[in-house]
């Protein structure tokens, strides 16, 4: 099941090659600027 999963992704990331740099791209920049507002916050607030 884990493979059909993986080959539909990899169709999926050929095909659609700027749609999915987009969703990569957006995705990561996201995760960076969670963990990088949560690592300020908490190192700005000492008890």
């Amino acid at each position: 099941m884990w493979k059909n999963y993986l080959k539909i992704m990899y169709r999926n990331l050929w095909r659609y090659k700027a749609y999915s740099l987009l969703n990569i791209l957006g995705l990561s920049i996201g995760l960076a600027s969670t963990f990088l507002i949560f690592f300020v916050g908490t190192s700005g607030t000492q008890l």
